[in-house]
């Protein structure tokens, strides 16, 4: 059992000891205990030294012995519950720890709490939740209730729900490192490993296990999976506002008339969910309301302001605006939280030891507002390396602000509360007059579907490598963007060919991609007509390894031979066609620098000079 199940622990903000009651340690009982008798105090004895010297079969024997009406009674329900525990047999352990009388006393909830642990580890998360929440509507102080809550939460795929909880770790001090990681990165995907075959094994139709097999396939690309599972969990419990709000971003692209009957099902309560108002701007920009778009995204942010697509797509929608100016905070806010995610992977990589790493997250949560999480990263490096010095700086400039009243952002740096998006359109007027404009939508989508492609075999074998790393589950944010394709004839014989910039790997952890050179953007010249396409990569000399990220073509030189220049993340490139049907890296300087992010690029003339 986790050390966090103590009596009183321990505060560490000493602002804040009155927020930690612990275990209460009362006795409410009514009725006088029970007389205890030699016999079953030697009984007891020998079942806990038995228990001890893991005899579990003999400890459990002894723990029988004693009656009901002994006041070893509950006691003896704890030995008989551990050594059941360790015997795997869970569902005899649950039972002699809820035979233990509901009275209020300490024993009461250190019952519930164990039988609730018995159920998570065995695979039954669902009367495992149940028993934790009764817990902590008896006892709401305690870090390991709050610590079990919160992985059950995550575990299920309820990000948003655990956050409570892992406010609450983080108040009083005794985060661990995942836990002030994920809380830095809500979105950061979670390992599931062998427990998730375990909890399908035992517990199939557990909703909170369907969750987490649904979660599971959406991380790893699978929403063909994730789709269907969705609806089975909907349609048995659609207040699971976390598993709406994924089926409503996973059918975005689906027909108009299936995302309204998925918003038009939402539970009352979904408005209280980011990822909610997310997949409503998503949507709204689909359907190219910007403003529309806007509100949504700062609805979302007034719920979770670090939510770190939201704070993006902002900007991107009131760039789209022409409001570049209301736009830059949030851009800026967007870069501060991708960053957050990659000192995360760091954090986790290095298992604590990179100290820059530590130091860097702690002062961009002061940045961000996020004095509590400053504090408990400036902790953790304090516990686990008392000689540096940074965080005394971090606990004299901003532990004075911590009290009960200040929440996870403080309000000063909280975006969403600088600005009042409420006068822009609802999106209920949207979902309205798109529903109005149905059949006419239709009727588009119909006539479109009148087009139809072919795929030959052109003779492009080219996959695109975007730095997965199997050990980390789901997909880092720079795994999504694709490498681009650009169509040139660099041979000028009339014939468009091909250029397709590729990736590289990127190890987990690291701030910047890590090629071994093996993968190279690749060229493939079209050969006419029903020739198709041959890959003439190496004859042109192109020996790009940077990890792509789109490209675009133009004369940068004027010689009448297209040339390339290439969107990486880290420097990007400048590929000169030599008009012999090979390329030269130019060494011209490109202006950006090792760890710029490019996602896209154009080349053109801006002051009609002639040259691009």
């Amino acid at each position: 059992m986790s050390d966090r199940i103590q009596v009183n622990a321990i505060c560490r903000w000493t602002l804040l000891a009155l927020l930690l009651s612990g275990w209460s340690g009362c006795d409410n009982a009514k009725d006088k205990p029970a007389p205890t008798n030699e016999s079953s105090v030697s009984t007891l004895k020998a079942a806990k030294a038995a228990l001890k010297s893991k005899e579990f079969a003999e400890a459990e024997r002894l723990a029988n012995e004693i009656g009901k009406d002994d006041k070893d009674w509950s006691a003896s329900r704890f030995v008989a519950g551990e050594a059941a525990t360790r015997l795997d047999r869970p569902f005899e352990a649950v039972d002699y720890y809820l035979a233990v009388k509901q009275d209020g006393s300490e024993d009461a909830y250190n019952a519930l709490f164990y039988a609730a642990d018995v159920y998570r580890h065995s695979g039954y998360l669902s009367p495992a939740m149940n028993l934790f929440q009764q817990v902590e509507r008896s006892v709401p102080g305690n870090a390991a209730v709050h610590e079990r809550l919160m992985t059950l939460y995550a575990f299920s795929g309820q990000r948003w729900r655990s956050v409570p909880h892992r406010f609450f770790l983080v108040r009083t001090g005794v985060s661990k490192l995942n836990e002030l990681a994920e809380l830095a990165d809500l979105e950061r995907p979670i390992s599931y490993g062998d427990f998730l075959d375990k909890c399908q094994q035992v517990s199939p139709d557990d909703v909170l296990v369907k969750m987490a097999v649904a979660f599971h396939y959406r991380n790893e690309g699978f929403p063909d999976k994730a789709i269907p599972l969705l609806r089975e969990i909907i349609a048995e419990d659609r207040s699971l506002v976390a598993a709406q709000a994924s089926l409503g971003e996973l059918i975005l692209d689906s027909s108009t008339e299936e995302f309204l009957n998925w918003h038009a099902q939402l539970p009352p309560d979904a408005d209280l969910h980011p990822d909610v108002w997310f997949v409503r701007g998503q949507w709204a920009r689909r359907h190219d309301d910007l403003k529309t778009a806007t509100r949504c995204y700062w609805q979302a942010l007034q719920l979770d302001p670090s939510h770190r697509r939201a704070t993006y797509q902002m900007g991107q929608a009131l760039t789209a605006l022409g409001e570049t100016e209301a736009a830059a905070p949030f851009n800026e806010r967007a870069q501060i939280l991708i960053q957050m995610t990659q000192l995360a992977d760091r954090v986790i990589t290095s298992k604590g030891q990179d100290e820059a790493a530590l130091q860097e997250m702690a002062n961009l949560m002061v940045q961000t507002g996020r004095i509590w999480e400053a504090c408990a990263w400036a902790l953790y490096a304090r516990q686990h390396n008392p000689n540096v010095e940074w965080p005394s700086q971090i606990f004299e400039n901003w532990q004075p602000l911590l009290n009960e009243m200040l929440p996870l952002t403080h309000p000063d740096k909280n975006l969403a509360m600088q600005v009042d998006y409420s006068a822009f359109p609802t999106f209920e007027k949207l979902a309205s007059r798109i529903q109005g404009n149905s059949p006419a939508a239709t009727n588009v989508v119909n006539a479109a579907r009148t087009i139809r492609f072919e795929e030959k075999q052109a003779g492009i074998d080219f996959v695109y490598f975007n730095g997965h790393d199997p050990e980390t589950p789901g997909l880092r944010q720079f795994e999504q963007t694709g490498g681009g394709v650009g169509v040139l004839d660099y041979d000028v014989d009339g014939t468009p060919d091909v250029f397709l910039p590729q990736g590289s790997e990127w190890e987990t952890g690291s701030k910047l991609p890590t090629p071994s050179g093996k993968l190279v953007d690749s060229l493939y010249r079209n050969q006419s007509g029903e020739n198709g396409f041959v890959n003439v990569t190496p004859q042109a000399k192109i020996s790009e390894t940077g990890f792509g990220q789109g490209c675009s073509v133009g004369d940068f030189n004027n010689d009448g031979f297209p040339d390339l220049y290439v969107a990486n993340v880290g420097r990007n490139a400048l590929l000169i066609n030599n008009g012999d049907g090979t390329f030269s890296e130019s060494e011209f300087d490109t202006g950006d620098v090792l760890d710029d992010w490019t996602t896209s690029c154009l080349i053109m003339d801006l002051n009609s000079d002639g040259l691009p």
